[in-house]
C-alpha cells in the first residue's frame, strides 16, 4: 500500500471500536477516512439508530469535509470496528458520485490491497445519461 493508504486505513482505525450512547443509538461500528484532492484528510464515524435514519461513516467524512469547504475526493477508506476493510454502500456510493463528474475516478479500497475506482462500483450509473 501506498503512504497515503496507510494514512488513511490508520486514521479510520484510530475511529473505530462501537461505543452504546444510549439504547437508541450506538456509533463507530464503522469508520471511513478520505484524502481530498487538495492533500486534507477527513474522517467520520457511522452512527446507527433504532429508527434507521442514521449515517454511514463515509457519509459523516463527506459532510465534514464539505462544511470545511472541499468538494472534491481522491481516495477514500471504511473499516468495521474489528479494523476489517469494507467497500461503501450503495447509498454512500450515490452519495459520492453525485459529487460531480470527477467522482468516477475516485480510488475506493474496497479490500486489504484492492483498490477501486468508484465508476467500477457504479457501472451503469444513472446521472451519467441526464444532460445538464
Amino acid at each position: 500500500m501506498s503512504k497515503e493508504w496507510v494514512l488513511l486505513y490508520e486514521e479510520a482505525c484510530k475511529l473505530q471500536g462501537e461505543v452504546k450512547i444510549s439504547k437508541f443509538l450506538k456509533i463507530k461500528g464503522a469508520a471511513s477516512a478520505l484524502l481530498t484532492s487538495k492533500g486534507n484528510l477527513y474522517s467520520g464515524v457511522s452512527l446507527a439508530n433504532s429508527c434507521a435514519t442514521g449515517m454511514c461513516a463515509e457519509r459523516n467524512a463527506i459532510s465534514t469535509m464539505l462544511t470545511n469547504g472541499e468538494t472534491e475526493i481522491a481516495k477514500i477508506v471504511t473499516v468495521k470496528d474489528n479494523g476489517k476493510i469494507i467497500s461503501p454502500c450503495g447509498v454512500c456510493r450515490e452519495c459520492m458520485r453525485q459529487l460531480g463528474n470527477y467522482s468516477k475516478d475516485i480510488e475506493v479500497m474496497v479490500a486489504d490491497n484492492k483498490i477501486k475506482r468508484l465508476s467500477e462500483l457504479t457501472s451503469d450509473w444513472w446521472g451519467d445519461q441526464i444532460d445538464e
